[in-house]
């Protein structure tokens, strides 16, 4: 027992002085004692929309059946900031818009574009690259253009959610 604390307090002495021996003292002219700083970067990865929901202007006679669709409403905002490679993507994991009663009004049917203009890129199901990787800040202006049947576009409220997500390689 008694070599079991004589080494231990051995190893407290060489370990005690090596922690000494890591002090740097400067005792004459010229002499330099360095000093290192250190500090962690956490990663920083944010995704913002401007806006949690858009409400569009209700169509008017001459919007059914345009092929061009209509655009309406103000744009928002999509900020992805990051330190890391990420980027954001868009879709819906609706199979169609909610609409009054029995109605189905395709997913596709809602487009966007990042120009306020044509061409625009109809919402799926499928994650669609909207802002592509890379590390700082970088911001799209999204526009929605919605297409109107005149045949199954029956009167009343349709909603569909859209999901925007933030990845990372």
């Amino acid at each position: 027992m008694k070599k079991i604390v004589s080494l231990a307090a051995g190893l407290a002495l060489v370990f005690g002085a090596s922690n000494a021996a890591q002090a740097q003292t400067c005792t004459t002219a010229g002499c330099t004692v360095t000093h290192t700083v250190s500090a962690t970067a956490p990663t920083i990865l944010r995704l913002t929309l401007s806006s949690t929901n858009t409400t569009l202007a209700a169509p008017a006679d001459a919007d059914f059946d345009n092929a061009a669709g209509v655009t309406q409403g103000a744009s928002f905002n999509v900020l992805r900031r990051s330190n890391v490679n990420a980027s954001v993507s868009i879709h819906t994991a609706a199979a169609n818009w909610s609409g009054p009663g029995a109605t189905t009004k395709a997913v596709g049917d809602l487009r966007y574009s990042t120009t306020g203009a044509a061409p625009w890129t109809a919402i799926t199901g499928a994650p669609v690259n909207l802002i592509a990787s890379g590390k700082g800040q970088s911001d799209e202006d999204i526009t929605w253009n919605t297409l109107w049947n005149l045949a199954t576009d029956e009167p009343g409220a349709y909603s569909l959610v859209t999901t925007f997500t933030l990845t990372t390689p």
